[in-house]
């Protein structure tokens, strides 16, 4: 009869525990328990994998979401600023169209196939000229405010290809307009990698020729339906809707740095990167590698001089 009340007593106390084991509240990791089985099994101090529920799923998803869309900024900036591309694209698919039309008297004067040839040819000279005058000037007057001024000499190419009275003229501005590509080619990825996050750099490093390559597929299709005048004046508003563009992105940061202010360094950089709680962080990280490269370049002219 005892062994009978023992048993009974077991198994009541194994339904209790049973019973509050089912309304125990789990936790995210569970131990197992030494006494199940044993001191030397191999499941001891073991865990129980973690189970992700379908709102902490949404909740990450989320999230990753948020970052993603932080880099809005990085992508607007760099599509802005190589617009200067689509103006290069322009000025070099401006004489497939337009040297026919030139041929045909559209100006009102002689083009013969070899004015038509120099024409074509005066615009790469322009554009060997502005990369060495940009590379001296890019540390001093800086990326933006370099891009904004390049629009002048880009109208006045145009405009004196678009009402010339000669073939001086248009070669003229052909050498204005080439002198801006040359300039561009040199500044605008400048910029598009000192704004960019390793991450995107390489996206947004194609961005450049694939404006370029817009550029020129605009002139072969406003070719096919405009006149001469017409094409000129088309590819001569792109300078002046990038003119107002560039007004709304901030200076590179590297440039602020260059020039010791931290601070509009720190206020670009926040333009850039959102959330703004690693700003800090990553501007010491610039600042550092920024120290690197002007020890090596100091050290590359002494060595020079020695």
């Amino acid at each position: 009869m005892n062994n009978i009340f023992e048993e009974r007593s077991r198994v009541g106390d194994y339904d209790d525990n049973y019973v509050a084991s089912s309304f125990r509240r789990p936790d995210d990791e569970d131990e197992i328990p030494k006494k199940v089985y044993g001191e030397k099994s191999p499941l001891i101090n073991k865990t129980v994998p973690k189970t992700i529920t379908t709102a902490q799923q949404i909740a990450a998803d989320s999230i990753e979401s948020q970052i993603q869309t932080q880099k809005g900024n990085q992508y607007l900036a760099a599509l802005i600023v190589t617009i200067g591309g689509f103006i290069m694209g322009t000025t070099l698919g401006w004489t497939a169209p337009a040297g026919p039309m030139m041929e045909n008297g559209q100006y009102g004067f002689q083009i013969t196939v070899e004015n038509v040839s120099w024409i074509a040819s005066v615009m790469p000279l322009g554009a060997m000229l502005g990369c060495p005058v940009m590379a001296g000037l890019v540390n001093k007057l800086g990326r933006k405010h370099l891009m904004i001024m390049l629009t002048i000499p880009t109208l006045a190419g145009w405009a004196m290809i678009i009402w010339a009275k000669s073939v001086v003229w248009i070669c003229v501005g052909r050498f204005l307009t080439g002198f801006s590509n040359g300039s561009y080619s040199v500044i605008i990825p400048l910029y598009t990698s000192e704004i960019a996050e390793k991450e995107i750099r390489g996206t947004l490093g194609t961005y450049f020729q694939l404006q370029v390559n817009a550029g020129i597929l605009f002139t072969y299709v406003m070719g096919s339906y405009l006149d001469l005048f017409g094409l000129s004046v088309a590819c001569a508003t792109i300078p002046v809707i990038y003119l107002y563009l560039m007004f709304l992105i901030p200076e590179s940061p590297i440039f602020y740095l260059i020039k010791g202010d931290v601070e509009k360094a720190r206020i670009s950089l926040k333009f850039f990167r959102k959330p703004v709680d690693c700003v800090d962080q990553e501007l010491n990280t610039m600042q550092s590698a920024l120290a690197k490269v002007q020890n090596t370049y100091i050290c590359s002219h002494i060595l020079i001089v020695i």
